[in-house]
């Protein structure tokens, strides 16, 4: 399964880096071609999660099914034998909340360790009331109708990788779908801002020392 965690992390670098690229092409004015980047960048999640999932269920047929035996040799395995561990790319990526920033931790096979996408509550927040603002009257929010995310607060845009750190979040969370390049489904029922507060109060937050 080694080479199917490499390839995650591969996935995990190629998504960050069309996020930025995205960035680059909202701050242009490109939005269009904003928009064919971000539903790249969905595609490429997507797919991230369906490895995450083929090595769950490969290591669960490992453990159901036992040690595999050796026809040839006929020897057959010790029942004792320890089942293969799930491999750790497989409990990745992951939301936690640490004060008011929501944080997308993820594993890199290569480098052998984690690494985090944070984006703050606030942020969380504009993203959810563009897309509920967007939604309103169509079935569909389009990337291009999403991206660039203004921030009623102040008039800043919300930095790109962030908006993208939350939508991975309310995907996982099963609140939105992304619905291929065209754009995105909301299906939290009723007030997608309520079903999200109550996802934020029940996300794991990490003991500290």
């Amino acid at each position: 399964m080694r080479y199917v965690g490499r390839a995650q992390d591969q996935i995990d670098r190629l998504e960050t880096a069309l996020s930025e690229l995205a960035a680059e092409a909202a701050k242009a004015g490109a939005y269009e071609e904003t928009a064919t980047i971000a539903g790249m960048a969905g595609k490429i999640a997507a797919l991230r999660v369906g490895l995450g999932r083929v090595a769950l269920s490969r290591a669960e047929t490992r453990t159901a099914s036992g040690p595999a035996r050796d026809v040839g040799r006929r020897v057959h395995a010790s029942s004792t034998a320890k089942a293969k561990p799930v491999p750790v790319s497989a409990n990745y990526p992951r939301f936690e909340r640490r004060s008011d920033d929501l944080v997308k931790v993820g594993y890199s096979a290569s480098d052998g360790g984690e690494y985090e996408h944070r984006a703050p509550k606030r942020a969380v927040d504009d993203v959810v009331r563009e897309l509920e603002r967007r939604s309103a009257g169509q079935a569909l929010v389009a990337t291009a109708q999403l991206l660039p995310v203004i921030s009623p607060r102040d008039g800043a845009e919300v930095p790109v990788y962030q908006v993208y750190v939350t939508l991975a979040w309310l995907r996982e969370a099963a609140v939105i779908e992304a619905v291929g390049r065209r754009g995105y489904r909301l299906t939290a029922a009723g007030s997608l801002r309520e079903s999200v507060n109550r996802l934020w109060s029940g996300l794991e937050v990490p003991e500290t020392n």
